[in-house]
């Protein structure tokens, strides 16, 4: 006989909204308006260039939403 087991979910829990929306809102104006590349944006915020793309890939359709209402 085997029975199923629910374990609970590892790691800390999915954030409705972005710790810090202000830089996640400079990073895709900077991004979509300036049309700067991630190398310079990392730059110009203090962060490895791989930082903004994963924050823009991550809450990008959060911004587009949160500005259209």
């Amino acid at each position: 006989m085997s029975t199923v087991v629910n374990r609970p979910k590892k790691g800390p829990k999915f954030r409705t909204d972005p710790k810090n929306p202000k830089q996640l809102l400079r990073i895709i104006r900077l991004r979509d308006v300036e049309n700067k590349r991630w190398r310079q944006i990392g730059k110009e915020m203090g962060m490895t260039h791989q930082g903004p793309y994963t924050l823009y890939k991550r809450w990008r359709e959060w911004a587009y939403e949160k500005e259209a209402s």
